[in-house]
């Protein structure tokens, strides 16, 4: 299609590769769609019948009265068919006039947005098909059949994305953090705090980062949803006492079984990487 967008310049000194260049050359399908902020804006060669989307008019939060500025909802006309492995994804969206091919945001456009991005799992297969009947130009001549779809992309998968500690890059000198912190895990998803089960954790006071073996403790694992949010786990030793994650003055190990799994609220699965590839070491310090 000649119509696509290829190279787009999305800022001075930025530029995005949307399509080839080639343009007849078949698109790549997404499948690593960020999990927590995903969306998909679908986009036309022509303005759309503007009927497409309703606008409402924003209430002063305060008074209840309407501030003259408006928000747009495609909610009431639902234009697409919204899937995610088999079952329909609730969503809202708005119509976007302006934009070409090769400005940024391009457009005209739909943007189709999920209600609530943690009903859909990780590594979910996902498709959207759109509705001829609804999705018509400024003529009332709706979308050729051929372009209706559907169009799949999938979510990223389930992985962990930081650590608090992070692992110390010298084992002989791991970093020395209040004993009142609980170590915290970030996921790419929210996240099922029920999922991580105290056995797959291997918790240890030890002498030093590199010890052979050191004396187990047993992990507790909590979600703070105010202090870390819900796309996070903290891990902390359960008998260290009131008001203390860690005991003071003493260095941890954490590592993790080969077999672990966690999983989102959806249901997506993955696992935190075992000890051979995940290592974090810690001193605490005096108790505060």
């Amino acid at each position: 299609d000649d119509k696509r967008p290829a190279l787009v310049t999305t800022t001075l000194f930025d530029r995005v590769q949307v399509c080839e260049d080639d343009l007849g050359t078949g698109a790549t399908q997404v499948t690593d769609a960020i999990p927590t902020t995903w969306y998909v804006r679908v986009m036309f060669d022509e303005l759309l019948d503007p009927n497409i989307e309703e606008l409402v008019e924003i209430l002063d939060p305060d008074t209840g009265l309407g501030t003259d500025q408006f928000t747009g909802t495609i909610a009431g006309t639902n234009p697409v068919s919204l899937m995610c492995n088999g079952v329909a994804v609730a969503y809202d969206g708005y119509y976007s006039p302006s934009g070409n091919s090769i400005t940024w945001p391009l457009g005209p456009s739909l943007v189709i947005q999920p209600s609530d991005t943690s009903a859909v799992a990780t590594g979910a297969e996902c498709t959207l098909t759109l509705k001829p009947e609804v999705i018509v130009d400024k003529d009332g001549v709706a979308i050729t059949s051929g372009d209706t779809g559907p169009y799949t992309f999938k979510i990223a998968p389930l992985v962990l994305e930081s650590t608090d500690p992070a692992p110390p890059e010298d084992p002989a000198d791991p970093d020395v953090v209040d004993p009142a912190a609980p170590v915290v895990l970030t996921f790419n998803a929210t996240i099922d705090p029920a999922s991580l089960a105290a056995s797959e954790i291997l918790l240890e006071q030890v002498t030093a980062c590199d010890a052979a073996a050191g004396i187990e403790r047993i992990p507790a694992i909590t979600q703070d949803l105010t202090e870390g949010g819900p796309q996070t786990l903290f891990i902390s030793d359960s008998a260290a006492g009131a008001d203390l994650a860690f005991v003071p003055e003493t260095t941890y190990r954490l590592t993790f079984t080969d077999t672990n799994e966690v999983a989102d609220l959806a249901g997506g699965t993955g696992a935190i990487p075992g000890a051979a590839d995940l290592t974090i070491c810690f001193t605490t310090d005096v108790a505060q």
